[in-house]
């Protein structure tokens, strides 16, 4: 009677997969979770701000040096590290490449003030699955974040190209 009910209303509400589709879709249902190392508060709180717009984006952790970083990737898991290159400590390059090595699974975005390439590519070298420049357009960045969400995907493709024009 009212017990066996009970049962079957509690197995619909429970958030655990019994099969691999039902694992695909409790995964997808569930926010892309982000990591954002940067030594400027006001880039942190800038991409924190852009990401609490889509709810399919949380941002669980931020480092403001790369050790930081690793201590956090650790203790936080998240799916995403949208790192920057040049930061106190240790750097973006040094953090991507120990990352690599200590959580493959992590999706890895390299973020860097500079256009040079020298600097992007040594990330991308240390692990990075693409990059980032500060001037590149936001919703850029976003569409990327959606996609590794959307794919469950470590490998997002290639790095975008170059700017078109000067900046």
């Amino acid at each position: 009677g009212a017990t066996a009910a009970g049962a079957a209303v509690a197995r619909e509400a429970s958030p655990i997969a019994r099969t691999p589709s039902e694992a695909v879709t409790t995964a997808a249902a569930r926010p892309l979770r982000i990591l954002l190392a940067d030594d400027h508060a006001l880039v942190r709180d800038g991409l924190r701000e852009l990401f609490a717009g889509n709810p399919q984006l949380q941002v669980v952790g931020e480092a403001a040096d790369g050790l930081q970083a690793l201590e956090q990737a650790h203790a936080l898991a998240p799916d995403v590290i949208v790192m920057d290159v040049s930061m106190p400590r240790m750097d973006g390059i040094e953090a991507t490449r120990r990352l690599r090595a200590e959580l493959p699974s992590v999706t890895i975005f390299g973020l860097s003030t500079e256009e040079r390439t020298d600097a992007l590519h040594a990330i991308e070298a240390a692990g990075a699955d693409g990059y980032f420049t500060k001037s590149d357009d936001a919703q850029e960045l976003l569409a990327r974040l959606v996609a590794v969400h959307a794919t469950g995907a470590h490998d997002t493709g290639a790095t975008p190209p170059p700017p078109s024009g000067t900046r």
